[in-house]
């Protein structure tokens, strides 16, 4: 199944955020729900973004938190839970 994006330039020429980064983002609006939630154990997110150092990954979630682009909710079943902010992309 395809999905259209709709991606703010406001993202990518966000001069604080690696490409990687952005890369990350961009899986996340792709898996989310309509809410923007999402729900993926590191190693689950690791497979489906093809990033292979987890202490990346976790830096770059970190990154993308502190520069308000998701927010982090409290886990459920040992997975991560986060919700995006939606005033970057359109679903």
């Amino acid at each position: 199944m395809s999905i259209t994006l709709s991606i703010k330039d406001d993202l990518i020429l966000d001069e604080r955020l690696k490409a990687k980064e952005i890369y990350l983002f961009l899986h996340l609006v792709r898996l989310c729900n309509e809410d923007g939630i999402i729900n993926l154990s590191l190693v689950e997110l690791m497979k489906e973004t093809r990033l292979t150092n987890k202490r990346k990954l976790i830096e770059y979630i970190g990154n993308l938190e502190s520069y308000e682009y998701l927010e982090r909710l409290e886990s459920v079943d040992r997975k991560s839970v986060f919700k995006l902010n939606r005033f970057t992309y359109h679903k």
